[in-house]
């Protein structure tokens, strides 16, 4: 955050934290949704957690590692050179390679970092090799909201944006402030006492926003209901912090769904808002949003492929929908008959299914 000083990030409390945060801040840098860690425990990871691609370029391969280290302890440069040897080996060939610790930053490091990549030039081999400590992350982590959320959830860009103001009035006044000004932090941190009492404590975060989730589903095809708005309002509220104390994969959840439902042609561009938003959460199956996007830009027929080859009730019930939409309920219950599935109703059975956006099982 330009001009202000970094907030103090909580470290990760051990590796395996420290490496699913590092997803979503790497998400950020590399501009690329698609950055994950790497296989599985027990697998050989050649010196590398994360893996991912600069600005989404499939030639720009970048590899991260990731260094938890207790309070008072330092990154060795032995330990250095040891993960550089294992990710030269990695394969397809990365373009940069980035270790990232806990230690503080190492003027030493920076340089070992660039006589490696400078030898491995000398060999032929364009590799950037970097280290960054503590206070590099800090810097990053504070520049990126979603980062934010998951090192520090404490953290709120009403308080950020307090912290900016104070630090300008205090820098113009260099000490007297005017009645004006004054009165003006005040209004501010009325505004932020506000928003902070509006967040949710843990114990109920949870439940209140999976109570929503619930009734939201349950209410789809009653004529008063409109789900694509409400999903919405609780995607925003989710923005605004009300549901901070909430897993992050239940808020990615609720914002993915709240884009799936607004993935209509008058809507599509805040669907993509709402799905970038539970990409930045740490989502990682994106499969039904994919499947429907199509449709929302014309191609019915692309959706329609698409939803064939996942393999649950909701892709199932989409398909439906879909075709009721533009072949009418003769069409869709065709297409029932074809596939052998039977109508599973919400409630009763005599309200036209079309309608009601019903569910269809096997």
């Amino acid at each position: 955050m330009a001009g202000n000083t970094p907030t103090h990030i909580p470290i990760p409390k051990n590796h395996a934290d420290f490496e699913r945060k590092a997803v979503v801040l790497f998400r950020e840098i590399l501009k690329d949704p698609s950055v994950k860690r790497l296989g599985r425990e027990g697998q050989e990871q050649f010196g590398v957690d994360l893996v991912g691609y600069r600005d989404e370029k499939i030639s720009k391969v970048v590899g991260i590692q990731c260094k938890k280290k207790a309070p008072t302890s330092t990154l060795a440069e032995t330990e250095v050179r040891d993960e550089v040897k294992k990710a030269l080996t990695y394969v397809p060939k990365l373009q940069e390679y980035i270790i990232v610790t806990s230690a503080k930053n190492d003027t030493a490091l920076d340089q070992l970092a660039q006589k490696l990549s400078q030898a491995q030039a000398k060999k032929g081999r364009k590799i950037r090799i970097e280290v960054w400590g503590w206070g590099t992350l800090e810097e990053l982590i504070d520049q990126s909201p979603s980062a934010q959320q998951v090192f520090d959830p404490g953290w709120s860009p009403s308080l950020q944006k307090i912290q900016t103001n104070l630090d300008e009035v205090a820098q113009a006044l260099r000490g007297q402030s005017t009645a004006t000004q004054v009165q003006g932090i005040a209004e501010q941190i009325q505004l932020q006492s506000s928003i902070q009492a509006s967040i949710l404590p843990s114990e109920f975060a949870e439940s209140i926003l999976t109570a929503e989730l619930k009734r939201i589903n349950q209410r789809r095809g009653f004529g008063e209901a409109k789900p694509s708005k409400e999903l919405a309002e609780l995607a925003a509220r989710i923005a605004l912090g009300t549901f901070l104390n909430a897993p992050l994969a239940l808020r990615a959840d609720a914002l993915e769904r709240a884009a799936r439902s607004n993935l209509a042609p008058e809507t599509i561009d805040n669907a993509k808002r709402l799905h970038a938003e539970a990409v930045k959460l740490g989502l990682s199956d994106t499969s039904l949003y994919d499947a429907l996007l199509p449709e929302a830009e014309g191609n019915i027929d692309e959706t329609l492929t698409r939803l064939a080859t996942i393999d649950r009730p909701e892709a199932r019930a989409a398909q439906f929908n879909i075709i009721g939409r533009h072949k009418g309920a003769a069409g869709a219950l065709s297409w029932l008959a074809e596939q052998k599935y039977a109508i599973r109703c919400h409630s009763a059975c005599n309200i036209d299914p079309l309608s009601r956006g019903i569910g269809v099982q096997n």
